[in-house]
Order: structure tokens, then sequence, then C-alpha cells
């Protein structure tokens, strides 16, 4: 072979792993764009007597603070499902799985996204739940709603501060229920 996919003795990189990789790459990024918004959703959803929607509309900072601050804590939770889902996913590409192998390997990481998604969602509520049980001088619902963004930007690293305590933790699940694949080689030939 000539060019750029020149394979030699030992070099991995070929053009099937790398369209292989790139199709990886999209995947996750359509997963990631799913996740964060049905979290968004779900999020919404649990607070269903504050339109948290209506209230960044009519320009409250407070509230576009907090929610920002859930929803990235719990994007950083969650991917600790995704990449390993992709390696997952792509190892099963290149080792070509059968098609109830993949059937069952797709059911398992959408059943280990689920997990990690649901477990993300609850840190987070019980966050910001403990911080007001420990902190009942102020009630941090009120003043994010009436736009205290001093409140606002506190709670916000409270939460952010529980999720990197904790990162590590969702990690190690992550790697304990999400089974590795035996990896192998593409040959392009």
């Amino acid at each position: 072979m000539s060019g750029i996919f020149k394979q030699k003795r030992g070099d991995l990189m070929n053009l099937e792993s790398v369209l292989t990789g790139i199709s990886a790459v999209f995947l996750s990024g359509i997963l990631s764009i799913i996740l964060v918004f049905i979290i968004y959703k779900i999020d919404l959803m649990m607070t269903r007597k504050i339109d948290e929607e209506q209230h960044m509309l009519d320009g409250r900072t407070s509230i576009s603070i907090v929610l920002g601050s859930v929803l990235l804590s719990q994007a950083m939770l969650v991917r600790h499902a995704v990449h390993p889902v992709m390696t997952v996913i792509r190892t099963g590409l290149v080792n070509r799985l059968s098609q109830l192998n993949t059937l069952s390997v797709l059911g398992h990481s959408l059943l280990y996204i689920i997990i990690m998604g649901s477990l993300s969602v609850l840190i987070t509520g019980m966050a910001i739940g403990l911080f007001s049980l420990m902190n009942r001088r102020i009630s941090h619902q009120e003043e994010v709603l009436k736009d205290n963004i001093a409140v606002a930007v506190f709670l916000a690293f409270v939460v952010l501060s529980v999720t990197v305590i904790i990162d590590q933790g969702m990690a190690d699940l992550a790697q304990s229920i999400i089974p590795e694949l035996e990896r192998g080689y593409i040959r392009v030939g």
C-alpha cells in the first residue's frame, strides 16, 4: 500500500480503523446531544412547580446559573457511561460481531446509560436537597426565584463541587458494570 494509510508491521492505523473511529465520534456526539436533552427535560419535569424555561425567557439569570450547573454536573457524570459504551461499540464494529451479539451489546449499552443517567440525576438532586437541609438559613429556591445571583452562584458551586468529588466513584462504577470486549485489529487487505 502507498500513501497516508501505508500499513507497516505493528502499525494499527488503517483506513477502516480510522473510519470506524470517525463513526464512533459522530455516534457519541449524537448520543451526547440526546442524553443532555433528555436529562434537561427530566430536570424540568422534576421541578414542575417552577417554569424554568419561562423564568429564563424573562431574563432571570439565577435560574440559568443553577439549571446550567445541574446540567453540566449531570453531563460530567453521564460521560462515564458514554465513553466506555462507545469503546464497546467500536470494539464490536472492529471485531465484526454477529447480529445477535451486536443487539446484546447495544441493549446492555442502553441499560448502562440509563443506570448512569439516573444516578447522575439522583446525585445532583441530592446535592441540592442536602444543601437546603444543611443550610436552612437560606431558602435557595426562594432566593433563586427572586433572582438572587449570589445564592445561585453559590448553589451552582455546591452542585459542581459534589460532582467533582463523586466523579471518580462514577468512573469506577462505569468500569465495573460495562464489560470490555476482546480487542482486535482490522486488517486492510
